[in-house]
């Protein structure tokens, strides 16, 4: 049995915060996100949690028609949660 749907949806993932989403928007998309929210919201957020409010947006997305797309871009938000959430360190 192969997993290549998972696979290809991971790799893209990979490709895109690694490499054109993160040339064209940066390394702190999510910190700034979280400041907006929380003035907006009067709450504490998280960058992690801006991160996670994206991956929200996609599975909203998916109710109404799933798109490929969007499966990949949650999986990329997801990996950025992590790292917002844990860093970059071998301990977590």
């Amino acid at each position: 049995m192969t997993n290549q749907r998972r696979d290809e949806v991971l790799e893209e993932a990979g490709k895109l915060i690694n490499g054109d989403r993160r040339d064209q928007y940066g390394d702190d998309t999510f910190k700034a996100m979280a400041v907006m929210l929380s003035g907006y919201l009067g709450i504490k957020i998280e960058p992690y949690q801006a991160a996670e409010i994206m991956v929200l947006v996609k599975l909203s997305r998916n109710r109404h028609q799933p798109k490929l797309d969007s499966f990949v871009d949650g999986a990329g938000y997801f990996a950025l949660a992590a790292e917002e959430a844990f860093g970059n360190s071998d301990e977590v």
